[in-house]
């Protein structure tokens, strides 16, 4: 009888589909939700609906990662794709607020397994020289989905109907998953799995009790916040999930098959691998999602337009992807992350000077130096750590990585949301009080007033104009800090680098 063997085509174009789509559908909504939250109802819950995408997903990924290590990877990969293509369709047909919000946890459930298996499933068809390359382009995907999701998702709002952004992900789910059914063949021997019940669960409820306190203070998306840090329900998410985590924590050095090996994290480098891609994830991701609001509300440009001018940053990733695959193998660990970081610190701090008058090619070549730095850090977080490990644990190990750039990316939005809307609100109430003519005219939404600022002078539009692109400031250089504790833990991890 004949063996199959893997596809490497195949499989390499299926999970690329299944990661872009994953990771396009934690943006895609943004720029449709006024039309969601207007035709459902449901106006409390407008952040909910990218919230629990996030929290869904970021659940997911350490559990999927570990299964994937337990037991067959395809049908584990196959089963997220299940609720993936599932939770789109039920997202697609919903007609009311909280069915959509429920579709967005299965979508993200989901997520959670295709984000982290696309990168463990090249780690086990391609060596190290070739999988960097190859990792370097399924990096870019996050890039790319950033960019081009709310445009796609504003263009099919207005074009079709909202419905569309969730429908849009069936005909490339089946194709995703045909190519890896067809395609991957594992051909590894598995022992026979115990699965960690109270890891998984712990883990779980820590985490969604964690990112709930960023959700409820921060103000997810860029929108108000509807609690203090002091509130007792808030204090009690925090209590709570740091509790669960330490459990969990407990859990996972006792029991045989841990969820997340918490012995990974006895190497020096992969831990510090998991940091830096935390604070990655804190003050990159949650600096990208803003970058449409300067375009849209200060540039006034398109939701289209505003992707097209994020380009430079995707094409700066991929460029610099394919590069760094090729000298990953050259250069320490430390001099390949601190580079990298430097380069996004320098980006942001180019961001940090723009204004009204600032030209779009300024803007393009900041965005395209931040995705130099991206393009080479991102891949080699991923490639670095799978070869620090054991064969048996690269599941779990990728999926960590993911993790930590996840819950950077989710608490990122918020903090740097709370911060931008901080700031605005702290001085628009200085600006009453210098100027209490301007009351009227300050008190409304600062976005829809930038945005449709008929029938106001030019003297409140530009005091309008100054404000937000202070707070922009301020949340640009926030991120390039963020950033910077990432280069200062990356000294710390010695001189080591792969070898082929």
């Amino acid at each position: 009888m004949k063996i199959r063997t893997t596809n490497k085509t195949l499989v390499t174009i299926g999970v690329m589909l299944g990661l872009l789509f994953a990771s396009l559908d934690q943006t895609i909504v943004s720029t449709a939700l006024p039309t969601i939250t207007s035709e459902l109802g449901g106006l409390a819950f407008y952040s909910w609906v990218v919230a629990i995408y996030m929290l869904a997903e970021s659940i997911g990924i350490p559990i999927f990662g570990k299964l994937s290590d337990l037991y067959d990877r395809k049908k584990i990969y196959l089963i997220g794709m299940g609720f993936f293509l599932v939770g789109s369709i039920l997202c697609g047909l919903a007609q009311d607020i909280t069915l959509l919000i429920i579709a967005r946890g299965i979508q993200g459930i989901g997520a959670g397994s295709l984000i982290p298996l696309a990168f463990t499933i090249i780690a086990d068809i391609y060596p190290v020289e070739q999988r960097a390359k190859i990792q370097a382009v399924l990096s870019s995907m996050f890039m790319i989905s950033s960019i081009l999701g709310p445009a796609i998702g504003g263009f099919l709002t207005e074009n079709l109907s909202w419905h569309w952004i969730f429908f849009i992900n069936i005909p490339i789910a089946l194709l995703a998953a045909v190519f890896i059914w067809v395609g991957y063949q594992e051909g590894v021997e598995k022992q026979q799995p115990t699965i960690d019940w109270w890891g998984a669960i712990t883990l779980s409820l820590g985490i969604v009790a964690i990112l709930m306190t960023t959700v409820l203070t921060g103000g997810e998306g860029g929108h108000s916040a509807s609690h203090t840090w002091g509130s007792p329900l808030v204090l009690t998410l925090l209590i709570g999930g740091i509790l669960l985590l330490a459990l969990f924590i407990w859990i996972e050095r006792k029991t045989k098959d841990p969820i997340l090996p918490i012995y990974l994290f006895n190497n020096r480098v992969t831990s510090i691998l998991s940091v830096v891609s935390f604070f990655m994830g804190l003050g990159m991701f949650g600096a990208i999602s803003f970058l449409p609001l300067y375009l849209q509300n200060v540039k006034q440009l398109s939701a289209t337009a505003s992707g097209y001018m994020l380009l430079p940053m995707m094409i700066g990733a991929m460029g610099a992807g394919i590069i760094g695959a090729f000298i990953l193998l050259k250069f320490k660990y430390r001099n390949l992350l601190v580079t990298s970081l430097l380069i996004m610190i320098g980006g942001f701090l180019m961001l940090s000077r723009v204004s009204a008058d600032t030209s779009l090619w300024y803007f393009g070549i900041s965005a395209g130096i931040i995705g130099l730095g991206m393009g080479v850090l991102m891949p080699a977080l991923t490639t670095m750590t799978q070869e620090l490990v054991p064969k048996k644990d690269i599941g779990a190990a990728t999926a960590s990585v993911n993790l930590f750039r996840s819950l950077g990316a989710t608490i990122g939005i918020s903090i740097l949301g709370g911060v931008l809307n901080s700031q605005v609100a702290d001085d628009v109430q200085s600006t009453i009080r210098d100027n209490p003519n301007y009351a009227n005219v300050l008190s409304q939404n600062i976005q829809d007033a930038l945005r449709n600022p008929v029938g106001m002078s030019a003297e409140a539009y530009n005091q309008l104009l100054t404000i937000f692109i202070n707070g922009l400031h301020t949340l640009f250089l926030l991120s390039g800090s963020l950033i910077a504790v990432a280069v200062i833990v990356s000294l710390f991890i010695g001189n080591g680098k792969l070898s082929s």
